[in-house]
């Protein structure tokens, strides 16, 4: 029962390892994500503390909405607020038994 338990903790999502933002993430932060990826890295990307310049005739936040898409083939995809959430030690909040 333990092993199964660990496994399925194994096998859910995890934020952890690199964490990209920036700015060009139709450059620098999707090569780093996909380069990360293939060395068997856990790579989180940080869709709203990233940003992304036009190309040609399509818009910035067009090219964006892109990367963010497909950054999640290759890694994690949290807006900053969930991602930290997600990586508290213990859960914040009000009342008797909560941490923080």
């Amino acid at each position: 029962m333990l092993f199964f338990r660990a496994l399925r903790r194994a096998s859910e999502p995890k934020p952890g390892g690199i964490v990209l933002a920036g700015f060009a993430g139709e450059s620098a932060c999707l090569s780093t994500l996909i380069d990360g990826f293939h060395r068997k890295h856990n790579v989180t990307y940080l869709c709203d503390a990233s940003a992304s310049h036009a190309l040609d005739d399509m818009p910035a936040d067009e090219i964006h909405r892109a990367v963010s898409k497909i950054s999640g083939v290759y890694g994690e995809v949290y807006e900053t607020t969930d991602w930290i959430a997600s990586t508290l030690p213990r859960k914040l909040g009000n009342g008797k038994n909560a941490g923080g």
